[in-house]
């Protein structure tokens, strides 16, 4: 029960981590703009499961999606794996319960949009949130490779502690690890999801 009073309460776990990344320059976002080491909530204020069902790894996973940031298209993939995944952790069609991965979808499509020049997101879980600067929808230019390698590589350093502190199983972990390097492997091959 406390698991899921946990989201309610809006305690953020934040990855602290050491070491520093030299700033990024896009000349899309002003003169500078860094990836900050990865932080999540998980399901930004909702439930990360609910009757014995747990999504605490679909929001982790969708959480390094929104991190990154990226295009419009790259956005939308994000959304349609964390209601594919929540609806494969829930697998109650028919329930009331298999509604849940819809309105999460929709949750994200309107409340995760980016902040960029004259609509900024009131929201701390908006797309692109890894970022010091505004980036909007723009593609993760290929100067940041070496940035996202590092961070990613900081990210898979700590995911134990992520596993311990929400509480996931061995199985969840190691879906957020194969999506890990799914996304890894989209930013640094600039492919399509």
């Amino acid at each position: 029960m406390m698991k899921y009073l946990r989201s309610l309460m809006l305690s953020t776990f934040v990855v602290s981590l050491v070491g520093t990344v030299p700033a990024v320059s896009f000349a899309e976002s002003g003169p500078e703009a860094s990836l900050e080491a990865f932080t999540t909530d998980a399901c930004s204020m909702s439930p990360e499961g609910l009757a014995g069902h747990d999504w605490t790894h679909c929001c982790i996973s969708h959480d390094i999606w929104y991190w990154l940031g990226g295009t419009e298209q790259t956005k939308k993939h994000a959304d349609s794996e964390l209601k594919a995944c929540m609806r494969e952790t829930l697998h109650t069609k028919g329930s009331p319960l298999y509604l849940l991965p819809g309105l999460y979808k929709w949750g994200t499509k309107r409340g995760g949009v980016p902040r960029y020049a004259g609509v900024s997101s009131p929201f701390p879980w908006r797309w692109g949130y890894g970022w010091s600067k505004n980036r909007g929808y723009a593609p993760l230019p290929g100067t940041t490779k070496s940035v996202i390698t590092f961070r990613l590589r900081e990210l898979a350093s700590v995911l134990e502690d992520l596993k311990e502190h929400f509480d996931m199983t061995e199985e969840q972990l190691q879906y957020v690890q194969m999506k890990m390097e799914q996304i890894s492997s989209f930013h640094l091959s600039n492919s399509p999801p």
